[in-house]
């Protein structure tokens, strides 16, 4: 039998509480679990797979920062985070992800070819 994923495992995997992986399998931010005598277990392929496409909350190799946090963008910006999150609403700004839930990032790149901002602006003194 394969090893398979419990919450616990998944929640440690993630860095979340168990609760926060509840939430987002309730909201559709989790792939579908499959069943194991009525327990919810993922299979850690398709886990790993479905952080490869989140994988900007992961990897931050030195001297590159590939996404940026709501003030970080702010800050880029030049305006407060309530203009940013106006801004991501009415479309001005590339779409956020979401990772862990409610946390919005946006992806450097896209906001240089969008904007024409260098990432390298986002976090000044951190190369």
């Amino acid at each position: 039998m394969e090893n398979l994923l419990t919450v616990n495992d998944l929640a440690a995997m993630l860095k979340v509480h168990r609760r926060t992986v509840e939430r987002m399998l309730t909201a559709g931010e989790l792939p579908a679990p499959v069943f194991v005598r009525g327990r919810r277990r993922w299979r850690p392929e398709e886990i790993h797979r479905w952080l490869e496409g989140k994988a900007p909350q992961r990897i931050r190799p030195a001297g590159k920062t590939e996404i940026v946090t709501l003030p970080e963008l702010a800050r880029l910006l030049g305006v407060h985070r309530r203009t940013v999150e106006r801004m991501a609403t009415a479309g001005e700004l590339p779409a956020p992800i979401r990772i862990r839930g409610r946390r919005r990032y946006w992806r450097t790149a896209e906001i240089e070819q969008e904007i024409g901002i260098s990432p390298s602006v986002a976090n000044p003194g951190k190369s």
